[in-house]
């Protein structure tokens, strides 16, 4: 479906694409599938609170605002991940994790295979930034590089948890076709994050291997890096120096006076700090708390900010801010967590988890149902990790 989107993302109903209509379907399906079941320890997620503080700040800044339409739209998102959170939680009371894993991974093939066809097709498309990126029908590079980042995350666990030698063999392939895959489709900010990944999940793992495994993870590890920087070391490199130039002179480029020095640094991420901190330190004093509306950055810039704190602040203010980084803090706690990260295979999920996080300082995963589901999974099955330590750990 999200590879067609002259088709999916078209109105069909009342303003609505086939998309949002089988969204907001999925989060009413959810919503009763939960109520019934009575799972009462899904309200016990440490996400929950912060999430309903999120929701609270959407409502408030579209009042304030008078502009209720992206209410639903970012509602819907938010609601989905936690809904989803809650339901993984429930289905690992009468299912393994490896088997949750092999299914989201199944569900990840498609997406991989449209980007491979392209690949062996040459059916590359020239970004904006003027960089080649392979992801098939996709209308942009993050949408189908989430899938990829997940896809990879799901081989790794799986070449992990195997006993058997063809399937670990297999999944390790897979593993590294996914690397490949995310490498080809070009999109900088999911580069990096696929760096803080592997790099955290190394971290994490290598004290818990045995000798003989940790060898072959200290010698796998600069392999990534050496083929990474073979397909991506132009584009990886040209971050870098972004980040150099920005260093000498901070304060020559953020000013928030509506104007940069340089308006390419960071693929026009600093142009788009100042013009939007500077609409916003010129609102009135009631948008400052509760921000200029949920649509209001795209409004001003022509796209959306690039920057998940950012865009909570000027689009929710102060309460917005203040709300999705205490979803943040939470979120990073949860994964992390000692009572969650006693394995090299968790160790896969808390890298991931991160990975995906740090991408919302130069993208927007939390306005994309394609990251919050990996939201969602991710922070289900750590919670119902830590959950079932505290509750049994003497049979754990």
């Amino acid at each position: 479906m999200d590879s067609i989107p002259y088709v999916t993302y078209s109105d069909i109903y009342a303003g609505f694409s086939v998309m949002q209509i089988y969204s907001i379907f999925v989060v009413a399906y959810l919503s009763m599938y939960l109520f019934f079941h009575r799972d009462t320890q899904v309200r016990s997620i440490p996400a929950a609170i912060p999430v309903l503080l999120v929701i609270l700040s959407f409502m408030v800044s579209g009042i304030i605002s008078n502009d209720w339409r992206p209410i639903l739209e970012n509602t819907t998102k938010w609601i989905y991940m936690i809904l989803l959170a809650g339901f993984v939680f429930h289905i690992l009371k009468t299912n393994t994790l490896d088997s949750l894993i092999r299914v989201l991974w199944l569900s990840l093939l498609p997406a991989v295979f449209i980007q491979f066809m392209a690949i062996i097709t040459n059916d590359y498309v020239i970004t904006s930034a003027g960089h080649i990126g392979y992801f098939g029908g996709y209308q942009h590079q993050n949408m189908i590089s989430y899938y990829l980042l997940g896809f990879t995350s799901c081989s790794l666990y799986l070449a992990v948890q195997s006993d058997k030698l063809f399937y670990r063999l297999f999944f390790m392939l897979s593993t590294g076709y996914g690397i490949f895959a995310v490498y080809a489709c070009g999109y900088r900010t999911t580069l990096i994050a696929l760096m803080i990944f592997l790099i955290i999940t190394y971290l994490y793992s290598i004290k818990r291997l045995d000798l003989s495994k940790k060898l072959l993870a200290i010698s796998f590890m600069p392999l990534v890096m050496i083929v990474g920087i073979y397909f991506a070391g132009g584009e990886i490199f040209h971050r870098l120096s972004d980040i150099w130039v920005f260093l000498q002179a901070p304060m020559d480029h953020i000013d928030f006076s509506g104007n940069a020095s340089m308006t390419s640094l960071f693929s026009g991420r600093i142009y788009i700090i100042n013009v939007l901190m500077h609409a916003y330190l010129s609102s009135p004093f009631e948008s400052l708390w509760a921000g200029m509306g949920l649509d209001s950055a795209r409004q001003i810039i022509g796209t959306y900010p690039h920057n998940e704190f950012l865009a909570a602040l000027v689009e929710s203010g102060i309460l917005g801010l203040s709300a999705f980084s205490l979803f943040v803090v939470t979120y990073l706690w949860t994964v992390n967590s000692g009572d969650f990260v006693a394995s090299v295979k968790e160790s896969v999920i808390a890298g991931t988890g991160t990975g995906l996080l740090i991408m919302t300082l130069a993208t927007m995963p939390f306005r994309d149902m394609r990251a919050m589901i990996l939201f969602g999974v991710f922070l289900g099955i750590a919670h119902f990790s830590i959950y079932m330590r505290r509750q049994k750990p003497h049979e754990t």
